[in-house]
């Protein structure tokens, strides 16, 4: 627990030092777009494809105009969808973010 607490931390001051807001709290059960960066963050640094985590991480446009069509979901739901798909791609700027910064600052000692 102790390392997800530095990890976190670390998250937060690459977020700022980037210029990307930090928010902690998240309505409803979604778990802060940090946190879930730190966990892709922690399987890239375990060997995982960027790219590969990329496309687990985002929702293309493409699908998400999809969602959008369906006619069968109520407002509410396709609010709920634009709200995911915001906070997707919050998770790939922080993301995209620590990788960046990883690779800025070489192999760790």
């Amino acid at each position: 627990m102790f390392g997800i607490t530095i990890l976190l931390h670390c998250i937060k001051l690459v977020c700022l030092m980037n210029g990307i807001q930090v928010s902690t709290k998240i309505k409803g059960e979604l778990h802060s777009p940090q946190s879930e960066a730190a966990m892709f963050y922690g399987l890239f640094l375990r060997g995982h494809s960027a790219d590969d985590l990329r496309a687990e991480i985002d929702v293309s446009p493409h699908v998400f105009q999809k969602w959008m069509r369906l006619k069968e979901y109520d407002p509410s739901f396709q609010e709920r969808l634009k709200q995911m798909y915001q906070y997707r791609k919050r998770v790939l700027a922080i993301f995209d973010s620590l990788i960046m910064s990883h690779k800025d600052s070489g192999p760790w000692q």
